[in-house]
């Protein structure tokens, strides 16, 4: 593993750890960003599979961008 996936392992497990004392929803898509990170980085340059890792992390990271982005007040009538 390089130290770019050493440092992505890092950070999912303090995710992991936070997540587990608060029970923050919002860390999942966070800690399935770096998973797929980690996972990429693993991968050779030469391995087909390897675009598809980085392609899944950053649908994650969409995924990050939705669940921190405010949402619009709910109309009352």
């Amino acid at each position: 593993m390089t130290t770019l996936g050493g440092v992505y392992v890092g950070v999912l497990a303090v995710a992991l750890l936070r997540f587990v004392r608060s029970r923050e929803r919002r860390l999942v898509p966070v800690m399935v960003l770096f998973a797929l990170l980690a996972v990429a980085q693993t991968r050779e340059e030469w391995q087909w599979s390897r675009p598809l890792w980085h392609l899944a992390a950053g649908l994650a990271g969409l995924a990050v961008v939705f669940t921190v982005a405010p949402h619009p007040p709910t109309r009352t009538h």
